[in-house]
């Protein structure tokens, strides 16, 4: 349960039902880390990106880190916004301190050693401090030795919603991940983004 935000209704399922799906597609169970309870700390999650994945991750490996949860934004003093994410521990008043600054994503992707790594994240204002990458580069990006790219559910001003037994991005997410991707294109389901 978080601390300090209302619950969610489907983000514990959101994470299953990606594992799940991960594994059909040939992710060994084992190399998918999950929170002993969800929703997790920010230890927890910490534990998992700077402890267990960095030991378990390779130079030529591939990473998903999927997170669904709370987001918010906090205008600093210079009157920008800055995004966060939040784990159970989030406190309002201490957002800096006990949440995840969307800002740190590359400063956490420097911090594994993969070849390739995919943030896919559901919770609103999940969009702060990254760029959008055009369809055209999209490519050439993944042509490179190392790419990192950021799913979100939404642009930093909007809201992530739960339908129907899912949040609606992890439920287009699942789609495109069984071959509706294939079909429609990833960039007319998803927002795509890279550092």
């Amino acid at each position: 349960m978080y601390q300090h935000y209302p619950p969610l209704n489907y983000a514990e399922k959101d994470a299953m039902d990606v594992a799940e799906a991960l594994q059909r597609m040939g992710f060994p169970r084992d190399h998918i880390f999950r929170p002993a309870k969800t929703p997790a700390t920010k230890e927890e999650i910490e534990e998992i990106l700077y402890g267990r994945l960095r030991k378990a991750v390779g130079p030529d490996d591939r990473v998903v880190v999927f997170f669904a949860g709370h987001g918010v934004s906090r205008k600093l003093p210079r009157g920008v916004e800055e995004g966060f994410l939040l784990p159970s521990n989030a406190d309002p008043e201490r957002l800096e301190r006990t949440a995840i600054a969307m800002a740190d994503m590359e400063r956490i992707s420097d911090r594994i050693a993969a070849k390739h790594i995919l943030f896919v994240i559901d919770a609103c204002r999940s969009g702060f401090a990254l760029k959008r990458t055009p369809p055209s580069e999209q490519l050439l990006l993944m042509a490179d030795n190392r790419v990192v790219q950021i799913m979100a559910a939404g642009l930093s001003g909007e809201t992530a919603v739960e339908k129907k037994g899912n949040g609606i991005f992890t439920a287009k997410f699942l789609e495109g991940l069984e071959g509706a991707a294939d079909k429609k294109g990833v960039s007319h389901l998803l927002h795509t983004w890279r550092f």
